[in-house]
């Protein structure tokens, strides 16, 4: 899967249920989530869901890169558009617990 680097008009940090989100808006108005935060959310491992969006068709047009400005620096991300949030949670198979926070 071959992505280029998105750059955001907007960037933000969400709290959602105490776990702190990088939002972004793009460029097309469509909003997106850093990936590593969301399986840091579920307890999820970020390879095996790289992996995962790599092998479905149906999601791997809604992973992309963006490049984000940070405390150290620019940093290049993996984002999931937020419309494909619901598709991306079908999927997925939970046999640890969900972490309680991220604070």
């Amino acid at each position: 899967m071959e992505l280029s680097v998105i750059l955001p008009i907007v960037q933000a940090v969400v709290l959602f249920h105490d776990f702190r989100l990088l939002a972004i808006r793009l460029p097309d108005d469509r909003a997106a989530i850093g990936l590593r935060a969301l399986c840091r959310m579920f307890n999820l491992s970020i390879g095996s869901q790289l992996n995962r969006f790599q092998r479905d068709p149906n999601l791997a047009g809604q992973l992309i890169l963006a490049r984000v400005n940070t405390p150290s620096g620019p940093q290049y991300m993996d984002f999931l558009i937020v419309q494909a949030i619901p598709l991306w949670l079908i999927g997925l198979h939970f046999t640890a617990p969900f972490r309680k926070s991220a604070m």
